[in-house]
């Protein structure tokens, strides 16, 4: 019926961008995160623990931002990253 208006509300053509249904996501890769629960252990967390510590005894005590306790505890464990395969 031309010119009659209809009751029911017509959806958008196009949704503006705040209001645009989610895309669903990919599945997560979780494979790093399996590998830290059958990996990691407290026993394995003792020698990254004493290091961070003798950093800290070198550095005044502290590994507190900004200063030479912190940079020299960031470069420790970028380094423990990337010998696990961190990029």
């Amino acid at each position: 019926m031309r010119g009659e208006r209809s009751s029911q509300r017509q959806p958008p053509r196009c949704w503006p961008a705040a209001r645009r249904p989610p895309r669903p996501r990919p599945p997560p890769d979780n494979r790093l995160e399996q590998r830290l629960v059958a990996e990691a252990s407290g026993t394995g967390a003792i020698p990254h623990l004493e290091a961070l510590q003798r950093i800290a005894d070198e550095n005044g005590g502290n590994r507190a931002s900004p200063g030479p306790g912190y940079d020299a505890s960031v470069d420790y464990l970028a380094g423990v990253l990337r010998g696990a395969g961190s990029r």
